[in-house]
Parts: C-alpha cells; structure tokens; sequence
C-alpha cells in the first residue's frame, strides 16, 4: 500500500511538470520564431538584394540557419554539463563572473583584448590542470596520452599570453632621420642642461601640518599659510571630497601651500627670477611634485629660483577625479603660491627676503598642469574670476614666461588667448595619455603686439616655440611617474620604441633650461635651438625632432583660412596659382584624433611624373609690393610627407628623402633666383607611432598611426633677392629641378639695376621624382633686429 501511494503520487506529480515543459517549449518556439521573421525583415530592408521575395527568403534562410548552428551549439554544451557535476558547473560559472566583474571594475582591460584575457586567464588554466589530471591519473585506468594532448596547448596559451604581456612590444617604423642637403646650422655656444654656476639651497615650505608627508609637515623649513579654494570647485563634494578629506586631513576650503623650494645662495639684494613648476593630474597617492627635482637643481644653478607646487589634492584618486573642472583651482593655487612667495620676500626674517624679481615669472606646467600654468597668466591680470565675479583677483606678477610640458588643452572650457608672453611647448610623439601635440593649440593662442619689444635689459622681443620628441611619452618628463599608466595597463603599452628615461629627461632639461634663461635672463645665445633643434644636437639625446618658432618680429604674409576661395591669398588682394598638382586644397589641420590644431593649411599632392614633365608649382601673388631688409628671413610652416614605396608596409625601413622644393620671389620687373627649402632644413616627415602592442587596439582608440605636425624654416631672403644688375627672362617650365643648384631666369650680367627691396609674390615648386604630400601652414616675413638688438638667428 506504502509503495502504490508512493507511485501514484509520484505519477501525479509529473502531470504537472509535464505541463510545464510544455509551457516552456511553447514560450521557446514563438521566441525562436520571431527572432527567424526578424532575420527576414532585415534582409528585406537592408537591401543588399534587389526585390522582396528573394531578400525575405534568403533571411528565412539565414535566420533558420543560425538558429539551428547555435541550437547544436547548445547541445554539445548541454552534453559537456551532464559529465560535470553541479559543483565544477557552478564553480566554472562563478569563476567566469569574477573574471569579468574584475575586469571591468579594477583591471579596466580594453574591451577589444576580453578574448584574449579569456583565453589566458581561464582558458589555458583549465586545459592545462584538465589535461594534467588526466596524465596522472592512475596507470591502471585507460590511456594517460589524452590529457598531455590537452594539457600541451593550454600551457602554450598561458605562457603565449605571460610572454606578451611582459614583452616590450616592437618598432614597427625604425627610421633613420632625414638626409639633410644643406649645411647644420652653427651649434649653440654651451650646453643648457649643465649645472650652472650657483650653489643652492633646497627647503621645503607647507603647513607644518600634513599627515601624510613629513616634508611638508614637522619636518617643513617653511610655515606657510592656507587658502580657500572651494569657490572654484564646487564639484568638491559628496562621497568623493569625505574620502579626500579623511584621506587629506583638510578640505578644499583649507588648502595647503605646499612645495619644494631651490633657491641660488644671493645676497639680499640680489633678486633672482622664480620658476614655478607644477604636476598634472596622477593617482593623489602617488605624490607627484619631487619628479622635477632635477629642474629645480639644474634652474638654481643657473641664478632662477624654482619651487615645485605640490597639487596633489586635486588629483585622481580610486574614488574618482574631476574631469577637468579643478583647472581653475590649480591656476589659482599657483597665483597663491606666487602670493606667499611674494609677502615672505617683504619679511627680513626669511631666508626669501628680497632675493626674488616678481617681474620675471616663468610657469611650468606638466600635462593638466601646462594648461593651469596658462590658465594662471591669463588671470593674473584681472581683477575678477571670469566665471564667478565675486571672486575677486589681486595678484599682477609680472609672468614672462610660460612652459608646457604634454599639455592637456580643454579641460577648461575657456580657450586661454597669452598676449605677450614667451611661451614654449614640448610634446612626446608616445604620449598614449595626450597623444596630441595639444600646446600646439596653445602655440596659436599667443599672440605679441606691434611694440612687444621690451627695454628691460632682456631680450628685444618676444618669441614661442615648440618642440615634438619622437619616442618620448607622457609619464618620464616626471622622474616618478614612469610608464603612462600604472600596471595592468602598462603591460599591453608598446615600450620598445620608448626614449630612456634619461634620454627624455635630459632632452627636457635641455629645452626648458634654454627657455628659461632666454626669456628670464636674456640669454639669446640659445634662442637657435627653437628654430632648429639641429643647432642643440650634440647635447640631446639622438632622437628626432620637429620644431616651430615665431617671434614678434614675424609678420604672416600668407595663410589659409581667410574664406572658401582656392584662388585667394590670406592679405587682401592676394591672388593664388596652383599647377601640376595631383590635387590641391585648403583646410583645417587636424591631429589624429580629429579635432582641431588651431589653423589651415594648403595641401598639395605631388604626383611621381615622368621625365620632361612640369614642375608642380604653387604660387601667391600679392596686391603691394612687399618691402625687405636684406636682413630679413622668409618664414615657412610646413609638413612633407613623402610617399611610401609599396614595400613601406612590410616592416621593411626605408629611407625618407628630403623635401625637394624650391621658393623663388617675383618682383615686378624680374624673378629672384630659386632656393632649396633643404638647404635651411628639409622637415622631418609626420612620425609613426604604434602605441599599443596590439595594432587592432591603437587603430581603434587613437585612429591614425601619424598626425601633421608643421615644421618651421627660415630661409634668408638676401638669397632670394636678385643679385645688383641682374634681369632675365621668366623662366621656363620643367628647365630645372627644385632642390638643384641651378636657378632658372638666373642672373645675367645686366649693369645698371638697383637691389629689389619689396617683392610682389612668392611661387614654390616641387620635385614631381620625389612624390608625396606637403602642407603650408603659414608664409611669412621675419624682420631682422634692428642694430644693437638681440638676435634669433643661428
């Protein structure tokens, strides 16, 4: 009777669970059927097929294909589970989950690399311990030979992915630097980057209460005040500011004035110019303001007090950073530290006691930092913060100077205009952080009046500059930053390629030491490194550069972003002409990841010609004679981008020729004779970067391999200016190759004309054996200082 109950309940309770899978099957088959109907109406409306029927029959057809695929799929899973017990599927399907939830909250591995982290982490793991215990399972079960075939691929898997992982990564451009026809230009007189002739002195300054940093706190040699900053970031908030503020011991309303302080050992009286350096945004925890230690030295030496600002506070940290909207605290927070620097001056109990000149102020600032040091000299001027009224603005330091080091730009959704400032601006070509010549933005954003010369005794103008240091990054300008992202996500960073730490540093050093005495002691003996790194090249590390320079003394005679018209010139009346081109066009200059540098250009693409055939030529015509000094220079901004052969793209290095052009200037009467644009210095062409070890992922996060970054050339205009009693004809096309020695409608031996001293139009022209791209930015007029002025040139 017990077991007839047992039985007839049991029977009864399948009814039920019948009915049920039915119900299932039910839900499951219309599913499956909407999901095949779909796959009709997309075939219908994706229209790759003419008409309808046979559009929604090959949908049918793929819809019910795919579904049957993943159906049998789903069996040999099925199949695989039943062998398993229920433990090893839930430990397999728990492992997988913890897998990708620390994926996606800690290690942030590139979406595009999941497969692989699969395939390494779980994968080859669980074929290898699969395989292992079936190799040594015991010898009298079936045959061990199994597992070893199992266990053999997935130890190649984990050891693949360990070896990549730990790999440097590769060049897959090794490039030599371009030939250059003409002469180097005469080397500046000393190194920038040896220690100067000053001893020094290093304190630290802060609140004499910081828990975290001892430097800065009981062991601080310099008691400074705080400052209310939480006007400028009221983001300073919730969550993220209790755990700064636990973690700080303050609050955004009590920041510190914090920073390591080299002065030269003067005597009161003596006052030296101040240098501010200051970081940009890094974890919080890992203190960034001691990695310009060796700045501060080397600056010291050379009679310029310098302080790293400590800013810290602002960075990022686990619990999140500010985007960006902490740019105008750190602008001020320097001010302040001018402030502070500037009240301790004027107390004779001080060691900074009437020892530092308010007047000659450079700010250096790295990465988020190169954006508030510009940030900081435009307000320095005001009397109110320009988003908020009520803060007013009391500083007026006489800033000369500005240095940005991997600038970050935008940030602050402000665009900074500097007038009248010296501004430089150095930028890695493997920045995978800011992997954009960002200051070049900056660059165009200076701008001198007519009278920005100055009678202090400094130099005679004004001058920016900028530098891009092929193989540098974002992290090694700080000597504790390192790599540009910490670990996991240095692993998968294409390091090969990488400058030495020392090399960049040093190339750093060099750049920002002759910047500073430059601008900030007059010391114009360095000034030819900015319009030539080749000029430097004995004490920079052998790498490759591309540079750009302009001074207050340039005028633009020609740009290309005044309208739409192909055949007018950026000065009213200009008139453009273009022939031989493969094609030609103004436009916007882009970096590679689209946006915009700041100005246009015309770019023009050479076409490989056959012999005999014209010489591609460019010319602008200009509605006044344009006067110059024999003195005088023309000025080029420009790219040359030769064409790669078909055998580039194989890893194999090839040789990038110089640039084969020529620039001539018209007069009214006759034509000057035609100068290689190599002979002053042939661009180095865009340098390709692969920033990443995998060549799908750099693609896709940074899009172009190079971006156009312009190079500028001076080229002397007594070299283009016909000589005394010269005349000849136009001259003939194709008669000679740009780049050659000869000058077609050269000088005769006509007696009796006078030197030209203004000129009405410029024509360059091109090689059409040396194919490729060149892009003008600019054309332009650098006037020659007047007698007893300072000189740029080399």
């Amino acid at each position: 009777m017990v077991l007839r109950r047992r039985r007839r309940g049991a029977g009864a309770s399948e009814g039920p669970l019948r009915d049920h899978v039915r119900f299932y099957a039910a839900g499951a088959g219309a599913a499956a059927f909407c999901v095949v109907v779909l796959h009709t109406f997309a075939a219908v409306f994706y229209g790759a097929l003419p008409g309808t029927v046979l559009p929604a029959f090959v949908g049918l057809a793929a819809g019910v294909l795919s579904l049957l695929a993943f159906v049998g799929v789903g069996w040999l899973l099925s199949g695989a589970l039943r062998r398993l017990s229920g433990d090893v599927a839930v430990v397999l399907l728990a492992s997988g989950a913890s897998l990708y939830l620390l994926r996606s909250f800690a290690l942030r591995w590139p979406e595009e690399l999941l497969p692989g982290l699969v395939a390494v982490v779980f994968g080859g793991p669980f074929l290898f311990a699969f395989g292992g215990a079936w190799f040594l399972r015991p010898p009298h079960a079936s045959s061990r030979w199994p597992g070893l075939a199992l266990a053999a691929p997935g130890l190649a898997i984990a050891a693949f992915g360990v070896s990549w992982l730990l790999s440097p990564g590769s060049d897959p451009w090794p490039r030599a630097p371009v030939a250059q026809p003409g002469s180097p230009p005469a080397a500046i007189p000393s190194d920038p980057a040896a220690p100067g002739p000053y001893a020094t002195t290093r304190l630290t300054y802060g609140s004499g209460t910081d828990a975290r940093r001892p430097e800065y706190g009981e062991a601080v040699d310099i008691e400074s005040r705080r400052v209310d900053l939480s006007q400028l970031l009221p983001e300073w908030e919730g969550f993220r500011a209790r755990h700064r503020e636990w973690w700080w011991g303050f609050g955004i309303s009590r920041a510190p004035l914090n920073g390591r302080l080299v002065l030269p050992q003067v005597d009161a009286g003596d006052r030296r110019p101040i240098a501010l350096v200051v970081h940009g945004n890094h974890r919080m925890e890992d203190f960034s303001d001691a990695g310009y230690d060796y700045l501060l030295d080397l600056f010291a030496s050379h009679g310029i007090a310098a302080a790293s600002v400590d800013a810290n506070f602002l960075n990022g940290s686990w619990s999140g950073d500010f985007g960006g909207r902490e740019m105008p605290a750190r602008a001020i927070l320097l001010l302040e530290h001018l402030r502070f620097f500037r009240e301790w001056s004027r107390n004779p109990r001080t060691p900074l006691y009437n020892r530092l000149d308010f007047e000659r102020v450079a700010l250096v600032g790295h990465s988020r930092g190169g954006e508030a040091a510009a940030i900081a000299a435009a307000l320095n001027d005001l009397d109110h913060f320009p988003d908020d009224a009520e803060f007013t603005l009391d500083y007026r330091f006489g800033i000369r100077a500005v240095a940005a080091v991997a600038q970050i730009d935008r940030r602050y959704p402000r665009r900074m205009e500097l007038r009248d400032v010296d501004f430089f601006a150095i930028q890695g070509s493997y920045d995978t952080d800011e992997p954009s010549f960002h200051g070049l933005r900056q660059y165009h954003r200076v701008r001198f009046s007519e009278d920005a010369e100055t009678e202090d005794g400094l130099l005679p103008f004004r001058f920016k500059a900028g530098v891009v240091l092929h193989g540098a990054n974002h992290g090694q300008f700080n000597t504790t930053w390192g790599m540009d992202s910490g670990l996991p996500g240095a692993l998968w960073l294409n390091r090969a390629p990488l400058l030495a730490p020392e090399e960049q540093q040093r190339a750093a050093a060099v750049y920002l030491s002759a910047f500073l005495r430059a601008s900030l002691l007059g010391e114009a003996e360095f000034l030819p490194l900015f319009r030539d790194y080749r000029s430097g090249a004995r004490f920079l590390p052998p790498a490759l550069f591309a540079n750009q320079y302009a001074d207050s003394l340039t005028r633009k005679i020609a740009g290309f972003d005044e309208d739409l018209d192909l055949t007018t010139g950026g000065l009213p009346g200009s008139v453009v002409r273009a022939s031989g081109f493969a094609d030609w066009s103004e436009e916007e200059m882009l970096f590679r990841d689209g946006s915009r540098q700041g100005s246009s250009a015309v770019r023009l693409r050479i076409r490989a010609g056959a012999a005999g055939s014209a010489f591609p030529e460019y010319e602008i015509r200009f509605a006044a004679p344009i006067p110059f000094a024999p003195g005088d220079e023309l000025r080029l901004s420009l790219v040359w981008a030769p064409e790669a052969p078909d055998s580039s793209g194989d890893g194999t290095p090839w040789a990038r020729p110089p640039l084969a052009m020529t620039a001539q200037l018209l007069f009214p009467e006759r034509e000057g004779p035609e100068a290689p644009v190599a002979s002053s210095l042939s661009p180095e062409p865009p340098f390709e970067v692969r920033f990443l070890k995998s060549e799908d992922l750099t693609r896709r996060r940074y899009r172009q391999d190079a971006e156009d970054i312009p190079q500028t050339v001076f080229l002397p205009l007594a070299a283009l200016r016909p000589l005394p009693g010269a005349e000849g004809p136009p001259p003939a096309e194709g008669s000679s190759a740009p780049g050659g020695p000869s000058a077609p409608g050269g000088p005769s031996a006509a007696e009796g004309a006078a030197p030209e001293t203004a000129f009405t139009g410029v024509r360059f022209r091109f090689d059409p054996g040396t194919p490729g791209e060149v892009l003008i930015e600019e054309v332009g007029i650098r006037r020659a200082p007047a007698p007893g002025e300072s000189s740029a040139d080399p």
